[in-house]
């Protein structure tokens, strides 16, 4: 091969004396074969696949910009300088007879594939300008890099040449080369720079990495965003300093096995960015490859500098490719670290994503089984794991094939002695697999308690104002803490079991490096461990370092990922709602109840009778056993608890819809809400608070009828929107929207309710008796049957006219136009207020974290676990720089006993022993200093987790008024799970690289003590890169977990008005909306997811009766749970705030003679809108828009015909003795 290469050339291919002298060089064969070959077989590896394009028929034609036109001009000027060298060699073959010399093949193949090149190149300029969202291309930036580092030879040779013989030996093609050349150099310059269409623009400012392959390899768009952002943070931190200075009853998610789909999840995400995970894992691939390039460069370094003979160009070159090699392994490994980092964010969106949408089609059975507490440990902990176990995840083939490589490499320097090291390792096999099972079922106990704490946390958020009337906070704090103590304790095994994997696993190399030297010095006395030997195998036991230290982490974050791909795969695949279960196919028969287009229906039956559950069977919320629900049109619904968003008033009653001025003014009018604008800080652009808290029941429920009747439905279900608000109120709201005049006169409307006084003016009343439809009719009708509705009307009649009237009472009687939480604005602050956000957004902290931050996590965790493990660690690192002075030694004594076989036995047992014992010593030091940790990161948690739970369990209704939940979730959940499990292993880790670094340092400086003079200025050089990097990266990190509450503020949002989100058929809307808030949120990550009534279930117990209240139990009968609980307690002072709102007249009636014989030694204050019974109350209060407008004894009040009196009037009342029906 060698002589054809030099008949193709027309000189010698290779020849090694070039290289032995003081100025090497290589021969004119190579650079015209090689140095060519290589670049432009990289260019038709490479793009061809990029022409594809091309031939589509209906590829998009972008603008041609001029930078377009000037790299299209450059490649043909390329071009033509290579038919300009074909042509000056064909001259020179076929000239004057003068001129005539025979050239070599080269000379004639070459400038032919240039010229094919070039237009491939511009045929590839052409695909990228086709190609959608593609600014240039990274291939053709590399083969331009390629081919003016190749072209250097060449480039010096033909000068050297020039200036020797003072005469250019051949013009045409010397000064072909060097315009050629120059031009490369500026197709190179041109390439480095984006082509941005003019529709990309606005992309690349918000996604600078969409730009040239300059920027994506050199992260120079993260650079200049951190800059600026580091700029921005230092100016505000000086303004800021200078201002400064002025139960198992539940289905959890860990428990029981369940025939639910297995294994699916996983590989549904590999499927899904499987190109990503192909183009990382090539970039690993080399990156591994690169890392054992140095210990072979290392090995010629050392022996260059023993052998004094060879020429000192050699150890520049071998130093100058250390740093090289050192520079591309750093790039491949940036590159692959970044698509790694934004798979584990895209998976972790994905997961979010797909729970948020799971919960919005999780049928009413399977909501039962899943906690809102579950869930957002779903999106939390659980999404999370899958985005850390993203950066291990291409080690289970990357450690393996490190292992073998570094195996093979060490066979090579210390032959089969390295067995002895291949053994030790075989033998931690079993071990690894007893510590993976073990800290699995730690990881599954862990995230039930997790469940469990986060599941109380949620239920004492949603029912703060009665935990704290009835000052429960210390029993809620003791069971919250309970199931912390619970956790921690599993934490706290887990870290045991992680100390003992650390010692193992640290203590691994150690074992094989001692296991290998030992057996290579015992096995013959020629053995001999010199400085090329021992630093070259020290190397690439280093490397093996690497995968063994990550098998631990690789061991537990895979555990981990199992845990929660179990728990998501056992939600992912629970029942969903049967969306077949409402049908739209009128052709029906056997109709058990139907209702005519425009019909006003009225339900009615006894708490618990289940007229909900008929509404919720209508919207296809109840599981079907059998038969099935027929609708025709579009619902609109009206839930019995109104929901409210954390919106605008006019976006909670637009709800999506399209804005009609005209519409919206006139359903505010109908839905009795233009006096409350008068009230409201900002009109309709009053920001309505979390659940409403800036609003009375009766505005809000008005609101939620407003949002139904803007809606411009053709059926509406109405669960008792009438039970919130006061008689007039009711009667308007009847008048003017529900009732044969209203705005939905037109429309379908089925109205459960318990106001009797409306059931003369519907069309058809439905009774239900214990779930069934006993009666069906109109008002009239069913009179005059003397059924069941007859009889409960004339039993409640009589009821009525004898109440008795001889209770002390205190009675609020209230007009629901009110706010009671908003007080009334004066003229003068009118504006003032306009628009002010009553949640305002979360503050973000600027600037560098206090150092008083630090010392509380200290101080929490314990001072002496703190100084205690530092100091072990410390110790440590003794030992590694002993350990590695104690090996640099031992290979002098190559020198002290050049004869292998007069090296004593014993200096060699010392040396192996001394080496092994200084091992050993680290592994049980950073063990010890693990356990430290760990045990101290258990106290830091508990004490800070003890702290906020009590802190937020003691701040004032004011805050949770104002506070989103979301908020508050977050920091029990993201922010305590970063206390928990990411703060110890960080601290671990700075510590020990710390330690690390500061050894190194000293080892470099006792072997060239002229070092030292360099590590004063690379401190300072990294104090400033550490600087601007940390002011960037904490503030980034802020903003994460800032970003992160408004998710979880909207899932619960969300699963609260699920009924109501699911009714109108808005399930997109909120799913783009998560993924708003989700995509705001990985913004921040990028730059640094009608049957079976449940009622109350009574089990009899060995020691008493235990209660479990079922998802589905109705709103009358939580109020009938409520007061139970109210008179278990014998209170002095009774407050009924709405007690009775939601149950029928029958039941009212029980509730308030229930009162008056067990609480007539109380003070009772009672907030009510059925004026009928309040009339036997000592003295009444009314009060109007905040006010106290009349106070006295209900005789009197209705004499003054005043606010109490035309109350009592619209409720059909005209004295104190008798209640009008």
């Amino acid at each position: 091969m060698a002589a054809g290469l030099d008949r193709f050339c027309g000189s010698t291919f290779w020849n090694a004396s070039l290289l032995n002298r003081t100025d090497p060089d290589l021969t004119v064969c190579v650079e015209r074969t090689v140095l060519v070959w290589v670049p432009l077989g990289f260019l038709w590896i490479s793009v061809p696949w990029q022409l594809n394009i091309l031939f589509k028929k209906n590829s998009p034609k972008t603008h041609i910009s001029k930078l377009y036109i000037s790299k299209q001009v450059l490649v043909s000027l390329l071009f033509l300088s290579a038919v300009a060298e074909l042509a000056s060699s064909f001259g020179e073959d076929y000239g004057s007879e003068e001129q005539k010399k025979k050239n070599p093949p080269v000379l004639f193949i070459n400038p032919s594939i240039y010229a094919v090149s070039w237009l491939l190149v511009m045929l590839v300029h052409e695909a990228v300008r086709r190609r959608e969202k593609a600014v240039d291309s990274g291939s053709l930036f590399l083969f331009w890099l390629l081919q003016i580092i190749c072209e250097i030879f060449p480039f010096q040779t033909l000068l050297r040449d020039a200036l020797n013989s003072d005469k250019v030996l051949d013009p045409p093609h010397f000064y072909l080369f060097y315009v050629s050349y120059g031009l490369k150099l500026v197709a190179l310059m041109l390439s480095a720079i984006a082509d941005v269409p003019p529709d990309l623009r606005e992309m690349t400012k918000k996604s600078p990495e969409v730009g040239c392959i300059l920027k994506q390899i050199t992260v120079l768009h993260v650079c200049k965003m951190l800059f600026k952002m580091f700029i921005f943070l230092t100016v505000q931190v000086d303004q800021s300093e200078k201002s400064e200075k002025k139960s198992k009853r539940e289905n959890n998610l860990d428990s029981g096995e369940e025939d639910y789909p297995h294994s699916w999840l996983i590989l549904s995400i590999a499927k899904t960015f499987k190109w990503v995970l192909l183009e990382s894992a090539v970039l690993k691939l080399v990156q591994d490859l690169l890392s054992f390039v140095s210990p072979q460069l290392l090995k010629l370094l050392i022996g260059f500098t023993q052998d004094k003979s060879v020429f000192t160009w050699r150890g520049y070159l071998y130093a100058s490719l250390l740093l090289i090699v050192a520079i591309v392994q750093s790039v491949f490994l940036q590159q692959f670290t970044q698509r790694c980092f934004k798979l584990g964010m895209r998976v972790r969106a994905a997961i979010s994503a797909a729970v948020y949408k799971k919960a919005l089609t999780l049928s009413n059975d399977a909501r039962k089984e899943s906690t809102i507490g579950q869930m957002v440990t779903l999106m939390s902990a659980d999404a999370q794991r899958f985005n850390e176990v993203t950066n291990f995840i291409h080690l289970l083939w990357s450690c393996p094939v490190q292992i073998v490589l570094s195996v093979g490499f060490l066979w090579i320097e210390l032959g089969p002695s390295v067995l002895a090291g291949l053994l030790v390792m075989i033998l931690m096999v079993p071990i690894n697999g007893l510590l993976a099972i073990k800290s699995k079922s730690y990881q599954a106990k862990c995230m039930m308690y997790k469940d469990k704490r986060m599941k109380m946390l949620n239920e004492i958020l949603s029912g703060i104002k009665i935990l704290k009337l009835y000052a429960w906070e210390p029993s809620f704090e003791a069971q919250v803490q309970g199931f912390r103590k619970q956790e921690l304790e599993v934490m706290r095994k887990s870290a045991f079991l992680s100390s003992v994997s650390t010692f193992i696993f640290f203590c691994a190399p150690a074992f094989v490096s001692l296991a290998s030297f030992a057996v290579f010095v015992s096995v013959s006395t020629d053995n001999i461990l010199d400085a090329e030997k021992a630093f070259t195998s020290i190397s690439l036991f280093n490397i093996l370092r690497t995968p063994l230290g990550m098998l631990p982490l690789l061991i537990s974050a895979m555990v981990q990922m199992s845990v929660s791909n179990r728990r998501l795969e056992k939600f992912l695949s629970r029942e969903d709602l049967n969306t077949g279960a409402v049908q739209r196919d009128l052709s029906y028969s056997a109709v058990s109840l139907q209702v005519s287009p425009g019909a006003l229906v009225a339900v009615v039956g006894a708490v618990g009778s289940g007229k909900s559950s008929l509404v919720s069977a209508l919207l296809g919320e109840m599981h079907s056993l059998s038969g099935s629900v027929n609708i025709k049109g579009d619902v609109a619904y009206v839930p019995q608890q109104a929901w409210v968003q954390n919106a605008t008033l006019r976006d909670n009653v637009l709800f999506g819809s399209d804005p009609d001025e005209r519409r919206f003014c006139r359903v505010l009018e109908a839905c009795a809400l233009e006096p409350d604008l008068d009230l409201l800080p900002a009109g309709v652009q009053t920001e309505i608070g979390e659940k409403g808290i800036n609003l009375s029941g009766g505005q809000k429920q008005r609101v939620s009828l407003a949002r139904a009747v803007y809606s411009s439905a053709d059926i509406y279900l109405l669960d008792d929107p009438l039970s919130a608000v006061d008689a007039h109120v009711g009667k308007h709201l009847f008048e003017k929207v529900i009732g044969p005049r209203g705005l939905l006169k037109d429309k379908t409307r089925i109205l459960v309710t318990h106001g009797i006084s409306f059931l003369p003016y519907v069309d058809e009343i439905v009774v239900l008796v214990e779930g069934v439809v006993s009666e069906v009719g109109s008002y009239s009708s069913l009179r005059a049957s003397k059924g069941a509705f007859s009889e409960f009307l004339d039993t409640y009649a009589k009821e009525e006219d004898s109440q008795d009237q001889n209770q002390s009472v205190l009675i609020l009687c209230s007009s629901d136009s009110q706010n009671r939480n908003v007080p009334q604005r004066s003229e003068g602050d009118a504006d003032e207020r306009k628009g002010r956000r009553l949640i305002e957004s979360e503050t973000v902290q600027t600037g560098r974290v206090k150092f008083s931050v630090y010392l509380q996590y200290l101080s929490s965790m314990g001072w002496g676990y703190a100084s205690m493990f530092a100091v072990v660690y410390f110790i440590q690192s003794l030992a590694f720089i002993g350990q590695n002075l104690w090996l640099s030694d031992w290979t002098n004594d190559a020198l002290r006993y050049p004869n292998g076989s007069s090296y004593p036995a014993h200096i060699r047992d010392m040396r192996v022993g001394a080496y092994g014992g200084l091992g050993v010593a680290q592994g049980f030091l950073v063990c010890v200093g693990t356990l430290l940790l760990a045990d101290g990161a258990i106290h830091a948690p508990r004490t800070l987790h003890s702290r906020l739970l009590s802190n937020i369990l003691r701040a004032p209704m004011l805050f949770f008024d104002t506070t989103p939940s979301g908020r508050v979730v977050n920091r029990f959940a993201k922010d305590m799970f970063t206390v928990d499990e990411l703060i110890p292993t960080a601290l671990r880790s700075v510590i020990l690289k710390l330690l690390e670094l500061l050894a190194t340092l000293v080892l470099i400086c006792l072997a060239v003590p002229l070092f030292t003079a360099v590590v004063v200025p690379l401190i300072i050089i990294y104090h400033f890169v550490e600087r601007f990097y940390l002011t960037t990266s904490r503030q980034l990190r802020r903003l994460d977990s800032v970003s992160r509450s408004p998710i979880y503020s909207l899932f619960g949002e969300t699963v609260s008005g699920l009924s109501v989100i699911r009714a109108y058929g808005h399930q997109e809307r909120f799913l783009q909306q998560n993924r708003t808030t989700i995509d705001n949120n990985l913004k921040c990550v990028c730059q640094l997811i009608v049957s079976n009534r449940s009622g109350i279930r009574l089990y009899e117990v060995e020691q008493g009766t235990a209660w479990y209240i079922g998802i589905k139990v109705s709103v009358g009968q939580r109020q009938l749970l409520c007061l139970a609980r109210a008179l278990l307690r014998k209170s002095k002072i009774l407050i009924l705030d709405e007690a009775t709102a939601a149950v029928d007249l029958e039941t009212d009636d029980l509730i308030q003679t229930t009162i008056r014989r067990e609480f007539s030694h109380c003070t009772v204050l009672t907030i009510a809108h059925r004026i009928n019974t309040i009339l036997d109350s000592s003295r009444v209060m009314v009060l109007d828009a905040g006010r106290i407008v009349e106070f006295g004894p209900p005789d009197v009040l209705l004499q003054k015909r005043g606010h109490f009196y035309a109350l009592a009037k619209d409720a059909g009342i005209c004295k104190t003795e008798t209640t009008a029906l």
